[in-house]
Parts: C-alpha cells; sequence; structure tokens
C-alpha cells in the first residue's frame, strides 16, 4: 500500500491509499477510532475505511464530500 493523499491535524489523520490491487482506499484514523484501552495508539493506529474506489478521482470527490479537501 502506498500513501497518495495525507490530511491530519491533533485529532485525526485522513488518508488515500492505493492497493496492490490498483484500488484506491479511503481511510481515517484518530481519537474517535482507537479503543478504550488504548487511548495513547500503542498498538494502533486503528483505520476506518471510508470508501474503496477505481480511480483516484473518486477517492478524492469522496474525500471532499467529508470536508478533508479544505485547506484548514
Amino acid at each position: 500500500m502506498k500513501v497518495v493523499w495525507s490530511k491530519s491535524n491533533e485529532m485525526w489523520t485522513g488518508q488515500i491509499v492505493l492497493c496492490r490491487n490498483g484500488k484506491y482506499v479511503v481511510r481515517y484514523e484518530g481519537v474517535a477510532t482507537c479503543p478504550p484501552w488504548d487511548r495513547d495508539g500503542i498498538d494502533g493506529p486503528y483505520w476506518r475505511v471510508v470508501a474503496t474506489c477505481d480511480t483516484i478521482e473518486e477517492a478524492k470527490k469522496v474525500a471532499a464530500e467529508r470536508g478533508w479537501m479544505t485547506e484548514n
């Protein structure tokens, strides 16, 4: 897997990842995805997949719909 796009702040990280099968995975991890017993993320990160897309354009659209493509 190769990260082709990423945005993060102190609370979460959102990524678009190119998988070996040629699909693009939109995923995120952060304080809300970390289980209570591992709040420091020692055993993580704990990624949640939002979508699997055929093209980078589709993946960017999903990220934009989630508000990740903004400048702030």
